[in-house]
Protein backbone atom coordinates (compact mmCIF):
# COMPACT_ATOMS: atom_id res chain seq x y z
CA UNK A 1 0.00 0.00 0.00
CA UNK A 2 1.26 3.34 -0.67
CA UNK A 3 2.34 5.96 1.97
CA UNK A 4 1.26 9.00 -0.17
CA UNK A 5 3.22 11.53 -2.11
CA UNK A 6 6.95 12.10 -0.95
CA UNK A 7 7.29 16.33 -0.39
CA UNK A 8 11.18 16.84 -1.29
CA UNK A 9 13.45 19.18 0.88
CA UNK A 10 13.02 22.13 -1.67
CA UNK A 11 9.59 22.36 -1.58
CA UNK A 12 9.24 23.15 1.74
CA UNK A 13 9.54 27.14 2.89
CA UNK A 14 9.09 28.44 6.15
CA UNK A 15 7.40 31.82 6.46
CA UNK A 16 8.39 32.94 9.61
CA UNK A 17 8.17 36.65 11.80
CA UNK A 18 5.01 37.30 9.01
CA UNK A 19 3.62 39.33 11.64
CA UNK A 20 4.27 39.22 15.65
CA UNK A 21 3.41 36.19 16.54
CA UNK A 22 2.04 34.54 13.68
CA UNK A 23 4.23 32.36 11.74
CA UNK A 24 4.03 29.83 8.28
CA UNK A 25 5.12 27.19 6.47
CA UNK A 26 4.35 26.40 2.70
CA UNK A 27 4.94 22.87 1.85
CA UNK A 28 4.32 22.66 -2.35
CA UNK A 29 1.45 24.90 -2.90
CA UNK A 30 -0.29 24.62 0.21
CA UNK A 31 1.11 27.45 3.03
CA UNK A 32 0.00 26.24 7.12
CA UNK A 33 0.37 28.93 9.80
CA UNK A 34 0.22 28.95 13.61
CA UNK A 35 -0.40 32.13 15.76
CA UNK A 36 1.84 32.11 19.09
CA UNK A 37 -0.27 33.55 22.18
CA UNK A 38 0.69 33.39 26.16
CA UNK A 39 -1.58 30.21 26.43
CA UNK A 40 0.37 27.79 23.61
CA UNK A 41 -0.13 27.91 19.48
CA UNK A 42 -3.11 27.36 17.00
CA UNK A 43 -2.45 25.73 14.32
CA UNK A 44 -4.55 26.97 11.13
CA UNK A 45 -4.88 24.92 8.48
CA UNK A 46 -3.46 21.70 9.11
CA UNK A 47 -1.63 21.03 5.61
CA UNK A 48 -1.54 18.32 2.83
CA UNK A 49 -2.06 14.44 3.50
CA UNK A 50 1.03 13.02 4.35
CA UNK A 51 2.75 16.03 5.26
CA UNK A 52 2.40 15.85 9.45
CA UNK A 53 5.99 14.80 10.14
CA UNK A 54 7.19 17.99 8.72
CA UNK A 55 4.45 20.29 10.61
CA UNK A 56 5.32 18.15 13.86
CA UNK A 57 9.47 18.99 13.29
CA UNK A 58 8.70 22.80 12.09
CA UNK A 59 6.28 23.73 15.25
CA UNK A 60 8.71 21.80 17.40
CA UNK A 61 11.50 24.30 16.33
CA UNK A 62 9.03 27.42 16.73
CA UNK A 63 7.57 26.54 19.91
CA UNK A 64 8.72 25.44 23.31
CA UNK A 65 5.12 23.16 23.46
CA UNK A 66 4.52 20.38 20.21
CA UNK A 67 1.05 20.43 20.42
CA UNK A 68 -0.80 23.10 19.40
CA UNK A 69 -3.78 24.42 22.03
CA UNK A 70 -5.99 24.24 19.02
CA UNK A 71 -6.31 23.47 15.70
CA UNK A 72 -8.61 25.39 13.12
CA UNK A 73 -9.74 24.27 9.42
CA UNK A 74 -10.67 27.37 7.60
CA UNK A 75 -12.82 25.29 5.14
CA UNK A 76 -12.31 21.63 3.91
CA UNK A 77 -10.34 21.79 0.71
CA UNK A 78 -7.47 18.75 0.31
CA UNK A 79 -4.64 20.74 1.43
CA UNK A 80 -6.56 21.69 5.20
CA UNK A 81 -6.51 18.09 6.82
Amino acid sequence: MSKGIEIPDHEIVSLNNIASGLFGLRIMLVNVYAIKAEAGWVLIDAGLPMSAHRIRRWAESQFIRAKPSLILLTHGHFDHV
